[in-house]
């Protein structure tokens, strides 16, 4: 059972992230759902978790959505859920603003320590503008920040039954 979630969100962001790249293949790289889900998990369970769901869900957008090297999403993910799982722990981040700050902030770090990855490997990706990379932390924190009210609020309510 402390699997199945995990699986369940980590397959819905596929079928996002898969859907908007067909749908709209211009826009789609300003939406990561796949950071979202391990920063959800770093925020609310730890950082350990964080990094454990963090390496599944590179791992799964690296396969795929054909990265050269297979892992370099997944340690750049675990690096992300080490640093929020941290931080939420010493601060205690529990409303909207301060997790769309941290969502928004993670964003900018997982983009820019993949590049310095790549860049450690001689590779050569596909970079943001910085413009861009503002943008995706705004889209990030935005469907972030209402996705986990939304499962929270989901949470609660299977709780009351």
């Amino acid at each position: 059972m402390k699997v199945a979630f995990p699986a369940f969100a980590i397959l819905v962001a596929l079928l996002i992230q898969d859907g908007l790249t067909l749908v709209l293949p211009a826009h789609a790289r300003f939406l990561d759902p796949f950071l979202l889900i391990t920063i959800h998990f770093a925020l609310t369970r730890g950082e350990t978790t964080g990094m454990l769901i963090g390496i599944a869900a590179g791992w799964v957008q690296d396969v795929s959505f054909g990265a050269r090297i297979l892992g370099l999403i997944a340690l750049s993910r675990a690096i992300i859920a080490y640093g929020v799982g941290v931080l939420a722990h010493r601060l205690l981040i529990t409303g909207a603003l301060g997790r769309a700050i941290v969502v928004f902030l993670a964003t900018l770090l997982d983009a820019w320590i993949y590049e310095r990855l790549a860049g450690m490997f001689d590779l050569r990706i596909n970079v943001l503008s910085f413009t861009d990379t503002l943008i995706r932390g705004l889209v990030n924190a935005l469907v972030g920040v209402t996705a986990y009210q939304l499962i929270e609020r989901l949470a609660q309510r299977r709780v009351r039954r």
